[in-house]
């Protein structure tokens, strides 16, 4: 993105009470994200298109430099963010999204863009949830 750019990064709400409210270092993160976010857009040379309405991690729909769509998220720095972004690496895009960029300090990656899909947890059958997730595993 051109340094040029006005661009203002809006925090969901939900994310913020979360953060803030008993997550250790949590109003010093939420302060510190948008640099972040910033950070992260110039680097991997991404547009912000929207912002998504999350609870556990700021996470956006971007437009790469070359015309592909990708999502950005940058997860609050707590035990488990990073061996998740290490997980994502490591697969390859095998049942998962694939990252395709990440930065380990920041806690953030960017992942391919994942249209359509379904989230295990929209599935409202637990036993048809269980048996989506097991089709997934040898995957991984």
């Amino acid at each position: 993105m051109n340094k040029d750019d006005d661009r203002t990064i809006r925090l969901p709400e939900r994310l913020v009470h979360f953060a803030e409210t008993g997550r250790p270092n949590g109003r010093e993160w939420v302060r510190r994200l948008p640099g972040i976010v910033e950070q992260r857009l110039d680097a991997w040379q991404l547009e912000l298109r929207q912002v998504r309405d999350s609870t556990f991690s700021f996470v956006a729909d971007v437009t790469r430099a070359d015309g592909n769509a990708a999502v950005l998220k940058v997860a609050l720095p707590e035990p488990g963010a990073s061996e998740e972004i290490d997980a994502l690496v490591f697969w390859r895009g095998r049942g998962a999204v694939r990252a395709l960029e990440s930065h380990r300090s920041d806690v953030a990656v960017l992942l391919e863009s994942a249209v359509p899909g379904t989230p295990l947890w929209d599935i409202d059958d637990d036993a048809e949830r269980l048996t989506e997730a097991a089709r997934l595993l040898p995957r991984l």
